[in-house]
């Protein structure tokens, strides 16, 4: 249960998801920083100034942690990734 207090000066809602869905596996899920976009763009919670700059800061950093943890996870395909790159540079 997430409670909000409402950008309209409404009372305070509580939000239930309808259903919880697991998305994207074990990595590349929707991190806290699209959850926090999602109730700024919704109009659920006020924002402060500054804060789409801070949002997509915090997601390139996940981001970026993800891809390392299934880089880690899948060398193989890391190498695989790298050969062809490296081919494709040589064509060109």
């Amino acid at each position: 249960m997430l409670s909000v207090s409402c950008a309209d000066s409404s009372p305070t809602r509580t939000w239930r998801p309808a259903s919880a869905a697991s998305t994207g596996g074990n990595r590349f899920r929707p991190c806290i920083e699209d959850v926090i976009e999602f109730l700024i763009t919704e109009r659920l919670v006020e924002a402060h100034d500054g804060w789409g700059q801070r949002v997509e800061e915090g997601r390139v950093r996940y981001r970026r942690g993800q891809l390392k943890a299934a880089m880690r996870r899948h060398p193989d395909v890391v190498e695989e990734y790298l050969r062809d790159r490296q081919r494709k540079e040589k064509r060109d």
